[in-house]
């Protein structure tokens, strides 16, 4: 609606009439009138009927309009108010002499009210336990993000860091804002991120090396400044225990001037600072009237002792003229003349070798294995270097092998209030009750087992650990995200594993009667049912158990209107449940006997589910579950085994890293990053088998080690088997709607697009291929690696055996497929796993200061968990990891090309394709049937079917039937759209819908709330509007908060607002 109003209503203008039609929507003038006849009588006149009718509506419009405008005034005063009422709470507690205050925020634009409140404050800002600095770049940082429209984070995705920042931002409701010292900057120091250039000259006591070897095992520079004062004045064992002392307390690779001042202050001593950048260039902390005086320089954030080093100014600075001298060291003339007298301090020397250009950076691959690895940028330049081959061993044979005993298990727990709380958890048939279940459990099992290694499997464990980490000790956990894979730790005297079934079987727990072919009750659990009053008083009337049953139906139909007669069978089968198990007695339930005898069924069809995959594998793999982490893990011992990676070198470092360079995932976008709207029959048209088929159009992986590429022309490179390459694009001949060439955008988000001249991409053999044959690019080699000593062409025949046997069991009826069709899918995956920078210790307090010394150099930052133990994040020594990254960029690369080649076909024959997902694409239906017969032209190849390597129509619905389509399709963005599908009978639809970052059970509670379609939604973001989404529908969907302290809650309030 226009916000202009009209100037003259007795004087309308066609323009003016047209806005009135629109805006009430009527087709004609007639029925404009006709509608107005039905309210008064406009007399006879055709003309004066006319007039008095597009007079009232002008009225009406004119009304509508000032309305609007009142109600946006007293909005945009809301919001002053509310902002103003904002800076004043912060500007009060700025003023105020607390140290830190907790602002409660409900969605990101109330955040954004108080992060713009603080603006030029020198404050942190702690959320959800991470805390952000809020500096200039902070600040820009997190407006950006804020107003951002695509603010929604997938589970699971791999994440840039901006992404996780506005992940933890939408998963939390609390900011904490914490004061800094706003009198002066901090001082820090760290490590030096340069080597010396003064051949076989020893300045480790100052720790600037000639190379990086000299970090191994090094501790903070702070720390080894106070040991080398130590040494240099033979001081006693008092001294090295403080030093002990003081590892255990500076605890972080850099120190701030805040954690000096400690330090002095613990020691009872003085010391002092110098700096070149400081006009004030000495500071001292600590007390001046002590004895012990420890002057330390500080120059390019690197604390080091002044001292005396053997070495002369004149030395230094004629280096390169008398380096082949004897006794170089000691001159102070051209004459020769030598006097060790002459001998400078650490500090001049530091500055000397800076302003003489006798020190360089370090390049990053040069500092792998220091733990400082995170300093340097850039790229190593190619080189050639032996790697080592995989080798399957089975894990059996490793030393330190331990046969497990699996032990499964499921805790049940109240949701409301700050935390959830267990109230029973069963295992092995045994349920114990109470707050303390989970130690009742772990001693029961101690009892049980005589103490032998227990493996406890729990689906989606991430949630049970949290209930039985603080009974545990050397607690080591491996996750991804939230998600727990797997983790070790000891209870009493034995050790204890506790796995993730979900990371070996990624379904829903009730999925597995259908996949495993067993009996499943179904789920009538009423969980809101259970409260902490309700379990401790237990025997529950009838009446109030019913109301919770009819909560819980609703809440498993949100977005839907209430079907009577099934909620009432929703509700009888609850009650025919307390009948079949005993469990009523004078109109009341025992509902703690109630959800134990659910847990008990849910923990039998886990142990069941599990042991029947486990024997799976075992004939499928020759290999064990309770072996492996996760499926990627399994998957990938699998095709060892199958002597796929036979003569397949792994690769590390350097080498690791440009290659590693190339990798591009699936390309997700809608036609020309455009969002539109389409009124017509359109296919989802589905690659059979993504990735399996890109394993066998490869046929094999590279053999042999990358050798650095010399000569950087295309004609060579065709005589490669493959490369993974620099270059740089100098023109792009030929456009696509779909581009196959990519960027990185600052926000580390991948933007497929056209306009690439000029620019530099990370290519592989096939990528470069397709951008020549597609795009017909022309380019400059820059740099990279080669390989030229064939493939091993393994992997056509295994992948090509477990496609056709799934096909086999598929025709059998024999659920065994799934592991034919997991192994498929995971055969890659692991060959690009990333480096993992740091991880996660859980340290006993008995046990902590002398866990803080051992591993006091890679130590990141420590948090402390329910006042029992330690969180410890490490550094990780980088130069350990190495894989297979050319094997898994080739299948991603493969997989590409087959996508392009039908999609390129498509564009170039003027076929419309509205949207891609990976393995996917939205065309006309009608246009299906030509493109066949075009591909079928020009690549000899049938494009239908249910082979590898073709495609299919696969839109799915659980309740339409035939051949189904989309009639209406809406395309906002990636991850983000609507279908409405048809199938055999006219007027009855389904709906397909994707919002990343937002339930379909959300979209369909906002659209069900305000009275409105599925359809209605999309269109109205497709037209602009902000929509704020509730992912608690109104406390009907259970969504968890986790903690970082091991606790875990149900959020009160979980918002998103979208906008396009």
């Amino acid at each position: 609606m226009s916000k202009r109003l009209i100037r003259d209503v007795s004087k309308l203008t066609d323009s003016d009439k047209t806005k009135i039609r629109q805006r009430y929507g009527f087709k004609s003038t007639k029925q404009l009138i006709k509608s107005v006849e039905e309210l008064f009588d406009l007399g006879i006149s055709d003309t004066r009927k006319m007039k008095l009718a597009f007079r009232y509506y002008a009225d009406e419009y004119n009304n509508d309009i000032l309305e609007m405008r009142e109600i946006k005034k007293i909005e945009v005063r809301k919001k002053k108010a509310d902002l103003k009422k904002t800076q004043m709470e912060v500007k009060n507690f700025i003023k105020s002499s607390s140290k830190s205050k907790i602002f409660i925020y409900k969605n990101l634009e109330e955040l954004k009210k108080i992060v713009m409140s603080l603006q030029g404050e020198k404050v942190q800002l702690k959320i959800a336990g991470v805390i952000y600095a809020l500096n200039n770049r902070t600040f820009n940082r997190l407006i950006d993000l804020i107003e951002s429209g695509n603010i929604f984070i997938t589970e699971g995705e791999a994440i840039s860091s901006d992404e996780e920042l506005l992940q933890v931002l939408n998963y939390s409701s609390e900011v904490e804002v914490i004061k800094l010292d706003t009198k002066k900057n901090k001082i820090k120091g760290g490590y030096f991120n340069r080597k010396h250039l003064l051949k076989n000259v020893d300045l480790s006591s100052i720790q600037i090396y000639e190379d990086s070897s000299g970090f191994k095992g090094d501790i903070n520079c702070l720390v080894h400044s106070l040991v080398q004062f130590g040494i240099d004045n033979n001081y006693t064992e008092d001294w090295n225990l403080k030093m002990e002392q003081i590892k255990r307390k500076v605890i972080t690779s850099e120190v701030s001037q805040v954690k000096v001042k400690e330090v002095a202050e613990f020691l009872k001593i003085c010391i002092s600072i110098k700096r070149t950048e400081s006009n004030n260039n000495i500071r001292y902390y600590g007390n001046k009237d002590s004895e012990i005086k420890i002057p330390l320089a500080l120059i390019e954030e690197h604390y080091f002792l002044i001292r005396k080093m053997e070495i002369t100014s004149y030395a230094v600075k004629n280096y390169h003229d008398i380096k082949d001298k004897d006794r170089w060291n000691e001159m102070i003339k051209r004459s020769g003349a030598r006097d060790k007298a002459r001998y400078i301090d650490s500090y001049t020397l530091v500055n000397l070798l800076i302003s003489e250009n006798l020190v360089e950076k370090y390049k990053k691959d040069e500092l792998y294995g220091t733990g400082f690895a995170n300093k340097t940028n850039d790229l190593q330049e190619p080189h050639y270097k032996e790697n080592n081959c995989p080798e399957y061993i089975s894990k059996k044979d490793n030393t330190y092998y331990e046969d497990y005993k699996e032990v499964f298990f499921d805790f049940e727990t109240t949701t409301e209030g700050d935390k959830h709380i267990p109230y029973l958890v069963v295992c092995e048939g045994k349920t114990f009750y109470g707050a303390d279940c989970g130690y009742e459990m772990l001693c029961w099992i101690g009892d049980k087992y005589k103490c032998k290694p227990i493996r406890l499997i729990a689906h989606n464990a991430g949630y049970d650990i949290r209930f039985l980490a603080k009974y545990l000790r050397e607690l080591f956990i491996i996750e991804r995200g939230h998600f727990l894979l797997r983790a070790n730790g000891k209870f009493g005297r034995y050790k204890l594993q506790i796995q993730d079934s979900y990371a070996l079987i990624a379904m829903r727990l009730s999925e597995f009667s259908g996949v495993f072919g067993m009996e499943q009750k179904k789920e009538i659990m009423p969980y809101g049912l259970y409260t902490q009053d309700s379990v401790k008083e237990r025997y529950i009337d009838m009446d109030i158990c019913l109301e919770a049953c009819k909560k819980e139906y609703e809440n498993k139909n949100i977005g839907a209107s209430i079907n009577i007669e099934k909620q009432k069978e929703f509700c009888d089968h609850f009650i025919n449940n307390c009948k079949d198990w005993g469990i009523i007695n004078n109109d009341k339930i025992d509902i703690l006997e109630y959800s134990n005898r659910y847990c008990l069924i849910d923990v039998a069809v886990l142990k069941e589910g599990w042991k029947t995959f486990k024997k799976w594998i075992k004939e499928v793999c020759d290999l064990d579950t309770g072996d492996y982490v996760s499926l990627p893990s399994l998957a990938n011992d699998f095709m060892m085994k199958q002597g796929v990676f036979d003569d397949v070198k792994y690769l590390s470092d350097g080498q690791r890293e440009f290659i590693q360079k190339t990798l591009v995932g699936g390309r997700t976008m809608v036609r020309e990053n455009k969002k539109c709207k389409i009124n017509r029959d359109v296919d989802d048209f589905d690659a059979v088998s993504l990735y399996p088929s890109a394993m066998k159009r490869l046929g094999g992986y590279l053999k042999g080690n990358p050798k650095p590429l010399t000569e950087k022309n295309y004609e060579f490179l065709k005589t490669c088997d493959g490369y993974f390459i620099e270059i740089i694009i100098n023109k792009v001949n030929k456009h696509y709607a779909f581009p196959l060439m990519s960027e990185m955008t600052d926000e580390g988000i991948r933007n497929f697009t056209n306009d690439m001249e000029g620019k530099t991409m990370f290519v592989d053999k096939i990528s470069l291929e397709d951008l020549i044959e597609f795009h017909e690019i022309e380019f400059e080699v820059v740099r990279g690696y080669y390989y030229n000593e064939g493939r091993n062409e393994k992997l056509l025949e295994v992948i090509s055996y477990l496609f056709q046997a799934r096909i086999d069991a598929k025709k059998n009826k024999n659920p065994i497929q799934n592991v034919y069709k997991l192994l498929m899918n995971s055969a890659y995956g692991k060959t690009i796993m990333k480096p993992i920078d740091d991880e996660m210790k859980f340290v006993d307090k008995k046990d902590y200061e002398t866990y803080v010394s051992k591993n006091f150099t890679f130590i990141k930052e420590v948090e402390e968990i329910t006042g029992s133990f330690y969180k410890v994040k490490l550094y990780k020594e980088l130069d350990t990891h190495q894989n297979l990254c050319s094997c898994g960029i080739e299948v991603l690369s493969m997989s590409k090309r087959i996508m392009n080649e039908v999609m390129c076909l498509a564009e170039d024959n003027d076929l419309m394709i509205y949207y891609q997902d990976t393995d996917s694409m939205h065309i006309n239906t009608e246009e299906v049937s030509v493109l066949t017969d075009l591909y079928r032209d020009k690549y000899n190849r049938e494009l239908v079917g249910k082979d590898m390597c073709q495609f299919h129509v696969d839109f799915d619905s659980k309740f339409l039937k035939g051949e189904l389509k989309s009639v209406e399709s809406i395309f906002l963005g990636k991850k983000c759209y609507i279908d409405k599908l048809q199938g055999d009978e006219e007027g009855v639809y389904d709906y397909h819908i994707r919002m990343k970052g937002v339930s379909g059970d959300a979209i369909k509670d906002y659209a069900f709330n305000n009275g409105i379609g599925l359809m209605e939604v999309y269109d109205d973001l497709y037209n602009g509007k902000e929509i704020n989404f509730d992912l608690c529908c109104g406390g009907k969907k259970l969504t968890f908060d986790f903690k970082y302290n091991m606790e875990i809650a149900s959020k009160k309030v979980f918002e998103r607002k979208i906008k396009f």
